[in-house]
């Protein structure tokens, strides 16, 4: 006998429906597919429901399987247990997410019916909404001068048809099928829900082909899909067509026949596998069912979707016409069941946490995978990238003069440097290591190279000697990009993980630039192309400017994040790049009035009609 009275869950219905709510959009397809699997089901279909056409003209979705079915007494505890199933929740890794229930009832409080059968025989339950209290529970009918909430399948009055038909012919002597009522009797539920937005001929197939990334090789999952929005068109009504019926492919599958190259990068017990279609020209979209992706992998199934360009670009991969090419499934090492050491599933099963072994779940690490990513760049991807590159670069030594010619003695900076007998102090960092090779040496005629310490730096006072020393802000390179690479109306963006070397990219395409590109080939209407070169290249010069002179910050003990997410952001670069000749005139036309005139100031008008990009140029 059990020492304790088990735990009541009372007002089920908020808990069920905030958890509802906070799921993704077609979580329910997701749990009853992995019901259905975990039942050893070979065959699930959502379908649509046909019975219930003829009786009322209502198109219902229903979801069938072959699984291994339940009884009376599986389908009552079904109902009443809080998770995936009848099963008890297990550990860290086993599937008790919020369930078929929880994901289904709150946009069918009229009735989710589930007939089930075994050996030939079946079962139904009836769970809805209670009309007088709203909570969840099983319908009670007569059956047999008996009330129950669970009988044998067979005729039902108020839909108008045998319950025993919803079994296809497929299912046999097992299976389950799930008839989804919605929230009143004559609802369509097989599309346009307005509370899980089913609306769009093919997106549950979609969702499942993407949430998959692999399934059993016996396993068949299809999907019945409406001709069109428009219900004049839908099956059994004048005029209408027929639903089909499409195949789920698992991501893996799809992903795998569309890349030409593919791998993997491992980083700390993460793998990063890696698709790459080069079957695409510069500009051209690639020839594939879906554009790339990033994804998280966890038991065969993909977890936070992302194709986004700053989502490309925290991997270093910046252009949209390798991006478009390029899946990377992200596959973390498993926490174990302590749940620590690696991901494991929030209780949704939409989204992954990870716990580093100190007992904080935090959202997974997609910085540091995508920094690991970047500095481990994988040729094929590399070499996409470079096909697609044009823009200034720090090996040009007319770029290199222009920027030193730009920075000057102006914008050094001062750090402390450890030295014996100093007159300051410095906490210094970790000296860095490097290889001492001659030039023979590096040639090739096996002479082993000598490692020594670079001198140790450091921003803070601390135990050691030192002295300031003045070095250069680090110069960036820039990278002309299109529209869909930055945010919309943006015309920068930061790219510090770009594998040719920290990059600014420079909405070549944004409408500021392209106004003065007109209004300079007007004034030189034989040099268009040159006109566009200069224009390019001296907005790429101040975005430049603008990185690198926020390294200065760091004197100040601005800290490297909000340098990075904030001053670098896409929004403060643009706006940095709009103002900038405006201010330079500004600053010097008054230090002018006091001490002097400038080598080479322009007017405020000619710097309002663009002149001044001439002159920078």
């Amino acid at each position: 006998m059990s020492e304790t009275t088990p735990m009541n869950l009372v007002h089920a219905r908020a808990m069920i429906d905030r958890t509802y709510n906070e799921a993704g959009r077609f979580q329910w397809a997701r749990e009853v597919a992995v019901n259905a699997i975990e039942a050893g089901a070979t065959k699930i279909v959502f379908g649509l429901e046909k019975n219930g056409i003829g009786a009322s003209g209502t198109y219902r979705r229903y979801i069938a399987d072959n699984g291994s079915g339940m009884n009376k007494d599986d389908l009552v505890t079904f109902f009443r247990t809080l998770g995936g199933s009848s099963k008890a929740v297990g550990g860290a890794h086993e599937n008790y997410g919020i369930g078929a229930k929880i994901a289904l009832l709150p946009w069918n409080t009229a009735g989710l019916i589930v007939a089930s059968w075994q050996e030939g025989e079946g079962n139904v339950i009836w769970a809805k909404a209670d009309e007088e209290t709203g909570e969840y529970g099983l319908r009670k009918v007569e059956y047999a001068d008996e009330i129950t909430d669970v009988w044998p399948t067979g005729p039902d009055p108020e839909l108008g048809f045998d319950l025993e038909d919803l079994k296809p012919d497929w299912l046999g002597d097992h299976g389950t099928v799930l008839l989804l009522l919605g929230d009143v009797l004559d609802q369509h539920t097989i599309r346009n829900d307005s509370r899980r937005d089913l609306k769009g001929r093919s997106a549950l197939r979609e969702y499942l082909d993407r949430r998959f990334w692999s399934l059993p090789d016996s396993v068949e999952i299809r999907v019945e899909e409406m001709p069109s929005d428009d219900a004049d068109r839908w099956p059994n009504k004048p005029g209408g067509e027929s639903a089909f019926s499409r195949a789920v492919a698992s991501a893996e599958r799809n992903v795998r026949q569309k890349a030409d190259h593919s791998g993997i990068v491992e980083l700390n017990g993460a793998k990063l596998h890696w698709f790459l279609n080069r079957s695409i020209e510069p500009g051209e979209r690639p020839f594939t069912r879906e554009r790339g992706f990033i994804a998280a992998l966890y038991k065969g199934e993909l977890y936070e979707h992302k194709t986004e360009h700053y989502d490309y670009r925290s991997f270093g991969v910046a252009h949209k016409e390798v991006r478009e090419g390029l899946t990377i499934i992200v596959e973390p090492p498993l926490a174990d069941d302590d749940r620590r050491n690696g991901a494991f599933p929030e209780g949704d099963r939409n989204s992954l946490l990870w716990n580093e072994g100190d007992g904080e779940n935090r959202p997974l690490p997609w910085n540091v995978w995508g920094e690991g990513f970047a500095e481990n760049m994988p040729e094929e991807i590399r070499a996409a990238l470079d096909a697609n590159r044009r823009g200034g670069h720090l090996e040009d030594e007319d770029y290199k003069q222009r920027l030193a010619d730009l920075f000057g003695e102006r914008f050094k900076m001062s750090r402390l440097e450890a030295h014996d007998a100093g007159p300051e102090s410095v906490a210094p960092t970790a000296p860095r290591q490097r290889s001492n090779k001659s030039k023979t040496a590096a040639g090739g005629d096996g002479r082993q190279a000598d490692t020594v310490s670079r001198p140790e730096f450091g921003r803070s006072a601390g135990d050691s000697d030192a002295q300031k020393t003045r070095f250069a802000a680090a110069l960036p390179r820039w990278e002309a990009c299109g529209p869909d690479d930055v945010g919309m109306g943006m015309l920068a963006a930061w790219d510090p993980r770009n594998p040719a070397g920290p990059t600014v990219l420079i909405n070549v395409q944004h409408s500021v630039i392209k106004d003065q590109i007109g209004y300079w080939t007007e004034q030189y209407p034989h040099a268009p192309e040159t006109v566009t070169a200069v224009v390019e290249e001296v907005y790429g010069i101040a975005a430049v400017a603008a990185v690198a002179h926020s390294e200065q910050l760091k004197a100040v003990k601005v800290d490297r994040r909000t340098i990075e997410e904030e001053v670098r952001s896409e929004k403060a670069l643009t706006l940095s790049m709009l103002g900038l000749m405006l201010h330079d005139l500004l600053i010097g036309q008054r230090l002018g009035g006091k001490l002097g005139r400038r080598r080479s100031a322009g007017s405020l008008e000619e710097v309002a009609a663009g002149t001044s990009v001439a002159k920078a140029a």
